[in-house]
């Protein structure tokens, strides 16, 4: 089991012209292959948008940006909505 600062190395190997067409070359191929599996992730709904924006590094501003230029519809997962929920109460307690 890998705790929570761990990072799994992801190695995949595929013919170069196949890595052009997906646009996954380059100097940012990896960076673009990550982006195109965290958003594949999200529209199956295996990711929420706060994992989205967990394995991109990206703040919440910056990750709600990203879907909605990759036409990707905010959708709220469970654990969104218990953050809500948890920051209404508090706000609600004061």
């Amino acid at each position: 089991m890998l705790a929570k600062d761990d990072k799994m190395i992801l190695s995949v190997e595929m013919p170069d012209s196949i890595a052009k067409q997906l646009h996954v070359d380059g100097p940012q191929g990896s960076r673009h292959a990550l982006e195109r599996l965290a958003l594949d992730g999200y529209r199956v709904g295996e990711l929420s948008q706060g994992q989205v924006g967990e394995l991109l590094g990206l703040s919440f501003q910056e990750t709600e940006e990203s879907l909605k230029a990759h036409h990707a519809p905010a959708g709220l997962g469970p654990s969104e909505h218990l953050r809500g929920l948890r920051n209404l109460e508090r706000a609600m307690a004061r």
